[in-house]
């Protein structure tokens, strides 16, 4: 090729760069070419982070760069929501949404320091968790029906724990009581242990707490769950039935996770990231080891997990507001 063609080839290049009219895969092939990072909005040692990392291991190997994990916890997801969607959108910065960050957040907090839509890009859902209602072990109650009837008998009202204003456990609580009239004083800790230690001791008549901390209490016998806030029965605790078939119906609150990119990133990455994840979301292994924490799998395309984190941001949206929580 002589020196006037090559500059003629480089030229149109060029300026089907700038026009946008490459093919995707002209530049989805080169990603990833570098180790890919997702940010945790957790402590390490977590559920949450016990399977976001099971992910990245397994995404490591089918995209062929490492996957690293970032834990950065703090302000309910905001501290590492921010240093996400501030980061280069390139497909190399990702951050672990959840619930709380993508569908709670937005009516709980006055102020946020990120947009859940406008500063980020759906890229696919992970894995769910579900909620139980544990009583202790010396309550009366054996359903919620007699909880409700123990709430209408009981002087000032039923007592019940959450790990904090705004959590699962809290909205679910909040649902409750809404449904059935009942009153109930809401105790929110920083957390989860302290919570299940004074449930334990019969400090409080209820708490909807998550099935993974849940769920070595109930099998030692020192709490008893009488329902699971889920649409089907947990495989580890398939004598518990579900609040829908107990005539609580649509009461279901996962805490769920996926994976979110900041906005701007290339379609084509995004559509990358998303095949191999649902590839590791698919695994036989992976939903082996995910399911032994209580974990159900979860997949889905882009648009379809940015209309499901829509529609939930919608519905705990209304519980927030009925519950009357908020922080500044």
């Amino acid at each position: 090729m002589t020196l006037k063609n090559l500059r003629r080839a480089l030229l149109s290049a060029w300026m089907a760069y700038a026009a946008g009219i490459l093919p995707a895969g002209a530049y989805a092939e080169e990603y990833p070419n570098k180790p890919i990072t997702i940010v945790v909005p957790f402590t390490a040692g977590g559920a949450a982070d016990v399977g976001a990392r099971r992910i990245a291991e397994k995404l490591t190997e089918g995209l062929g760069q490492p996957v690293l994990v970032d834990n950065r916890p703090g302000g309910a997801g905001q501290i590492g929501a921010s240093a996400v969607k501030n980061a280069r959108p390139d497909g190399y910065t990702l951050y672990l949404a959840s619930v709380g960050s993508h569908a709670i957040n937005s009516s709980l907090y006055t102020k946020l320091s990120y947009d859940p839509v406008k500063d980020f890009v759906a890229v696919a859902p992970l894995f769910s968790f579900t909620h139980v209602l544990i009583v202790a072990n010396g309550s009366p109650t054996k359903t919620p029906a007699e909880l409700v009837s123990l709430g209408h008998t009981k002087p000032g009202g039923l007592v019940y724990a959450s790990m904090g204003v705004g959590t699962g456990g809290h909205l679910l609580s909040e649902m409750f009581r809404s449904r059935t009239k009942v009153e109930a004083t809401h105790v929110p800790y920083k957390g989860s242990s302290q919570a299940v230690a004074d449930t334990v001791a019969g400090r409080f008549d209820f708490f909807f707490n998550g099935i993974v901390d849940s769920l070595p209490l109930v099998r030692e016998g020192r709490v008893r769950a009488l329902a699971i806030a889920d649409t089907q029965r947990s495989p580890l605790l398939p004598n518990v039935p579900t609040m829908i078939e107990l005539g609580y119906p649509d009461f279901v609150l996962n805490a769920w996770f996926g994976i979110v990119a900041p906005a701007g990133t290339p379609k084509s990455v995004v559509a990358r990231l998303n095949a191999e994840i649902n590839k590791v979301t698919r695994n036989p292994e992976v939903m082996a080891k995910m399911g032994e924490l209580g974990a159900k799998m979860m997949n889905g395309t882009p648009d379809e997990f940015a209309a499901m984190m829509q529609a939930e941001t919608v519905r705990l949206g209304k519980v927030v507001h009925q519950s009357g929580a908020h922080i500044d």
